[in-house]
This record gives C-alpha cells, structure tokens and sequence, in this order.
C-alpha cells in the first residue's frame, strides 16, 4: 500500500476545496442503546474541510439506533446527494456497518473516493482493504491533518486506490494484521 504524510499545518491555509462534495458518515456504535453522543470527531473533521471551502455534510448513521436498519442507512446516505469523497467514521466495533456502508456508496456513488478512518482503520490500516473491498484509502492516526491531504488528492483526482494515509510513520505491521481474522470483529 502507499503510504501519505498530512499537509503540514502551516501549508493547510492556502489549500483551496472549493467544489469539493464531501460526506463524513458516523457509524453505529452499541446498537441496542439510545443514542447518545453526537459525532464529534467527524464534527471537527467537517471544520478543517469547511475552512478551506469545501461542501461537507455529516451522516449520523449512530443517530438512528436502535432502530437502524441497511435500508434506511441507503436512504439517509442517498439523501445528502452524490459526494466526491465520502469518509466513514470507525470505532473496532463497527466493521460490520463499515461493509454496508461502503457497499451502499459504491452503489449510489460509483465514483466517489471511500475512506475508512477511525480506531478500526489506525488499528488494521490496509488489512481494511481485504475486508472491505470499496475502500479506495484508508486514514491512519489522528485525521486532523490528513483530512486535508486525503480531500486535496480526492480533488486532484490523484488518490491512488490502496493508500494508507498516516500522520506519522510506524513500523509496518501488514504481516501481523494479515493473521487477524475479521470474523471476530464484526
């Protein structure tokens, strides 16, 4: 997989998205409980992506628990209309929802960029690839900073499908995830 460094805060100023569609969309979490909490860090991604001119809405899929069904996930993602990018939200818990989601997109929106970000992307990176095959990237770390280069590429139309976009570099543990079976978190 490639691997991409964050546009450095001092260079985020002068990025220009402009015509840029984006939609974050908030994965489910504790499926069974009321919701609880708002989308917080997909909130504060939105803000970095507004800053410089993009069109951004956010997709509260978690909103809607415990009644969330696949159905009514395709309608709440087709309602925001078609989107450049679209950045889905993961805790560990939500590959499942991770699967349908970018199923659901890939059908609405064939050639829009899908990216996985969250603490199932930062912990599996490109083992993601082989779970969920719509992926076009993944965002490793903290995305403040990667959200920007992820949009800009998206919006240069050079996003390599298979990348890995990480805020720091780490050691390579693609071997080690490649023994992780999915099953088990889902």
């Amino acid at each position: 997989a490639t691997m991409k460094l964050p546009i450095a805060r001092s260079d985020a100023s002068m990025l220009n998205l402009r015509g840029l569609r984006v939609a974050f969309v908030n994965m489910p979490i504790r499926e069974v409980a009321q919701p609880n909490n708002l989308p917080l860090g997909p909130a504060l991604l939105a803000a970095r992506l507004e800053r410089a001119g993009a069109d951004v809405t956010i997709i509260d899929l978690n909103g809607y628990r415990p009644v969330l069904t696949e159905a009514l996930a395709r309608v709440l993602i087709a309602s925001a209309g078609e989107r450049d990018l679209y950045a889905l939200s993961g805790l560990i818990t939500t590959l499942a929802w991770q699967e349908r989601a970018a199923r659901i997109i890939r059908d609405i929106a064939p050639r829009a960029s899908i990216v996985a970000g969250g603490g199932l992307s930062t912990h599996f990176r490109s083992a993601m690839f082989k779970w969920i095959p719509e992926l076009d990237a993944v965002c490793h770390s903290e995305g403040d900073d990667v959200i920007l280069r992820i949009a800009d590429d998206v919006k240069r139309g050079t996003m390599e499908r298979g990348t890995v976009y990480d805020g720091y570099r780490s050691q390579d543990l693609d071997a080690f995830l490649d023994i992780v079976p999915s099953d088990e978190l889902r």
